[in-house]
């Protein structure tokens, strides 16, 4: 490790920033990347969260699909306005982040950290979606049904449950 930095340091500065700037984009690229698919599967076990990212994914579909400059701008500032709750508890975590560097410096990684985690899950929301217009629409009914499903009473779903049963016997 010590051999790669030493034949960095030997390379000029603009090649050395190029590539610290290469290494942080695909920092950020990949934590985007495994932030989504874990928080997709932690949705799964969450009804509340799965709702949520349910919601989100509805409205980036949406506003993908609609056409009139109106309902674009409804669905653009729905999904700001459910971005912006993030915004502010990164704000949150980097005023925390900064207090705690007074303190003791290392400990101030915990409210970098924690800023940069609800960055990225309010990037999340507002990035966009680059599918197709029949995959977004296959997939926009699926999440409909989804959450229908979702918000239903423990009860009714029990008793479609057993209503189905009896009528399969």
């Amino acid at each position: 490790m010590s051999d790669i930095l030493k034949i960095v340091m030997e390379w000029p500065v603009i090649v050395q920033g190029a590539l610290g700037s290469g290494l942080f984009w695909l920092t950020l690229l990949l934590g985007q990347k495994v932030f989504e698919k874990a928080w997709e599967s932690y949705s799964k076990h969450s009804v509340k969260t799965r709702i949520s990212w349910l919601t989100n994914r509805s409205g980036m579909i949406q506003l993908r699909l609609s056409k009139p400059v109106e309902q674009q701008s409804i669905y653009a500032s729905l999904l700001l306005y459910r971005a912006s709750r993030h915004l502010f508890r990164a704000l949150m975590w980097l005023v925390l982040g900064l207090s705690l560097q007074l303190l003791f410096s290392p400990i101030s990684l915990i409210g970098f950290l924690g800023c940069l985690y609800y960055l990225i899950e309010g990037y999340s929301i507002v990035k966009g979606t680059g599918e197709g217009e029949e995959e977004l629409k296959q997939e926009l009914q699926k999440i409909i049904k989804e959450i229908k499903t979702l918000k239903e009473p423990a009860s009714n779903k029990s008793s479609k449950a057993d209503a189905e049963s009896r009528a399969a016997s």
